[in-house]
């Protein structure tokens, strides 16, 4: 069988008034969280805008140091630029004279190696031309001799011959 229910004592009249304050409790503690909200916000606003102010100061504060920085270095580089430009013509005005030095030395030098050289081609050229007429020569007589041994062989060849055909066919 089913228990009975015990019966729910009804709320006293103090707990109905104790539940509305804390519903203004409540709604006080909601309000302040509001004010809270919008004080911050409103402070978060300031602070940024402050922030922007104070980037936007010290942005421009930067530019006129990098363009102070980029005045100083342009007149530095142009200084380098002519310092170096100077240097150069100078170095160049040296290799000049160095290369035309060089070049009068050198014509010099190939002045003489060419008359040496035409000298000596001419020597060689006497010497080949000698050798070479006594290999003439010398071709000569042996095309003479290789001639003269050449008829003779021949000569010898058409006499076996003959006498091997004489001596073969029936007469």
């Amino acid at each position: 069988m089913a228990e009975p229910r015990p019966a729910t004592p009804s709320p006293p009249d103090d707990m109905h008034w104790g539940i509305s304050f804390l519903r203004e409790d409540l709604h006080d503690v909601k309000h302040d969280v509001r004010d809270l909200r919008r004080e911050m916000t409103d402070q978060f606003t300031q602070v940024r805008g402050e922030m922007t102010d104070q980037f936007v100061q010290v942005r421009g504060e930067m530019t006129g140091q990098f363009a102070q920085i980029r005045g100083e270095m342009t007149d530095q580089f142009a200084q380098i630029r002519g310092e170096m430009a100077e240097q150069f013509a100078q170095v160049r005005g040296e290799m000049a004279e160095q290369f035309t030095q060089v070049r009068g030395e050198m014509a010099e030098q190939f002045t003489q190696v060419r008359g040496e050289m035409a000298e000596q081609s001419s020597l060689e050229r006497q010497h080949t031309q000698a050798q070479f007429g006594e290999l003439r020569a010398e071709m000569r007589r042996d095309n003479r001799h290789t001639l003269t041994a050449m008829i003779t062989v021949t000569g010898i060849l058409t006499g076996i011959i003959i006498a091997f055909l004489q001596y073969r066919l029936p007469a």
